[in-house]
């Protein structure tokens, strides 16, 4: 520990300006984290008001007519702005270990922040360790008090905020590694190891379930180009995030698409599935003319959507009047009904490369869930080296690891007890004593003499509601995420 610190002591000419630039940056922050927690509060009210209505709503009885074949935009749903992560709870239980070696990756780096700007200001810590709450570790830089007491605020206030000023930094490096920002470093690394691009293709099978049907019929590396008739390719993000909004925020136009069938068949067909639910039976189909519905085997609706693309039946339809009589003979605009689950995936098998289409029948989120796609494939030679879902796993880990360290620093940005937050504060009055009297007359001194007078409003406020609150905002959403997940 003393070895490092020694090491980017020495650098202290490229360090001390970051340390200082750092100290504005968090006194600016610091009412805006507090105006941020008291959002998060009155949101988490809002949510509970309109979720409470919602529910005192009676809910109209779903079913597929010509009007949900009008295009619209996907129905936008209201989120919490503050959440808690709680493994087994509102997050995978195995998301724990990672969740842990986040953790103690930015609790490092933030203590390492407090005992490298201290030994800047000629402050020697006395010792560096860890303390554990449960499973959750706490690090601690221990600064000599006395050394600390009578080293000036601005001083102080670099010591205090060079913690969060490392975790922003941090954060800083993730982004231009991912793939959302930047740089993009990792992903390029990748394309030029052993793995390749597909999204100009669709996205990438990186992993998936044995828990679900789909697992025993498309493979590992199978590159998904369509779900129903949304197509996954583009960017590097655009793929995913239609696969995630398919499966994830309700009906598109696309899944409205109906086929246009011969009349006299409909006519014939039996609707007895349609009124009793039979799970692996035939699916449940609606007439978009009249309402009516009929039943049909899984195989032989997948094979009407093959014929269709092989125009050897009559093509696709919005609504009826798409539909046009052939040969004289009448044909309806059919789709499958919302209740029969059912989504259509075509891909591009990794063993032979040829288009499949294949039915999944089933809950969408559960298959948003068990399966895992990303934009790179392994290349054919390396597919016995590396595991597919690496680049997927680093990219999750960078995610999260982003997260926690942004959180670390929003934490110790709120004026609570035994956080940073609440130490900037009160330090930052007596900088702001030490300094009133050198300030030149104007404005800044005005500003400066109106908050040294309110300084004891501010402080009860700051100090005293900031605790309740972030505890009612967390506590708030996470029972409105899991009263959702039950409804």
């Amino acid at each position: 520990m003393q070895a490092v610190l020694d090491s980017l002591a020495s650098r202290g000419k490229l360090l001390r300006p970051v340390y200082v630039f750092g100290v504005p940056v968090c006194l600016v922050a610091l009412p805006i984290c507090f105006c941020i927690v008291v959002g998060a509060a009155l949101n988490v009210t809002w949510l509970a008001l309109h979720f409470l209505n919602s529910v005192s709503e009676p809910s109209a009885p779903s079913r597929l007519g010509k009007r949900d074949s009008i295009p619209r935009a996907p129905a936008t749903s209201s989120a919490p702005l503050l959440e808690p992560i709680l493994p087994g709870v509102n997050a995978s239980i195995w998301s724990l270990p990672v969740l842990l070696i986040c953790l103690a990756i930015s609790g490092v780096v933030h203590e390492l922040g407090h005992a490298t700007a201290a030994r800047l200001e000629r402050i020697t810590p006395e010792k560096a360790g860890v303390r554990f709450y449960g499973l959750l570790p706490a690090f601690y830089v221990a600064l000599p008090s006395q050394q600390l007491s009578l080293a000036p605020p601005i001083s102080k206030l670099r010591i205090l905020c060079a913690g969060i000023v490392h975790n922003l930094l941090l954060c800083l490096l993730l982004a231009l590694l991912s793939a959302r920002h930047g740089l993009d470093a990792l992903g390029w690394l990748e394309e030029h190891t052993f793995w390749q691009d597909a999204g100009s293709t669709g996205i990438v099978l990186q992993s998936i379930s044995t828990s679900t049907p789909l697992a025993s019929i498309i493979t590992v590396d199978s590159v998904l180009t369509h779900l129903d008739d949304l197509e996954l390719h583009g960017s590097h993000l655009s793929g995913r995030n239609h696969w995630r909004r398919f499966l994830l925020d309700g009906p598109t136009v696309y899944e409205s698409m109906g086929r246009c069938f011969p009349a006299r068949e409909w006519d014939l067909a039996d609707s007895t599935c349609c009124q009793v639910a039979q799970p692996g039976g035939e699916v449940c189909l609606d007439s978009l003319d009249d309402q009516r519905q009929a039943c049909m085997l899984p195989q032989y609706w997948l094979d009407l959507h093959v014929a269709t693309l092989d125009r050897t039946t009559p093509g696709r339809c919005l609504e009826q009047s798409d539909c046009v009589s052939v040969n004289d003979e009448a044909l309806l605009c059919i789709a499958a009904a919302p209740s029969s689950n059912l989504t259509r995936v075509t891909y591009l098998s990794s063993v032979d490369g040829e288009r499949q289409t294949t039915l999944y029948q089933g809950d969408r989120a559960r298959l948003y869930d068990t399966v895992r796609v990303g934009r790179l494939q392994r290349r054919t030679w390396a597919r016995w080296l590396v595991p597919s879902a690496l680049p997927g796993a680093l990219e999750d880990f960078i995610g999260q690891l982003n997260s926690v360290s942004l959180s670390m620093a929003f934490l110790n940005l709120l004026t609570i007890n035994r956080l940073d937050g609440a130490e900037i504060l009160k330090t930052s009055w007596l900088w702001l004593e030490e300094s009133h009297q050198f300030l030149p007359g104007g404005i800044i001194s005005r500003c400066s003499t109106i908050l040294w007078r309110a300084r004891r409003q501010i402080d009860r406020i700051l100090l005293r509601a900031t605790l309740p609150m972030l505890t009612y905002a967390l506590a708030g959403s996470l029972a409105l995420s899991l009263r959702t997940r039950v409804s």
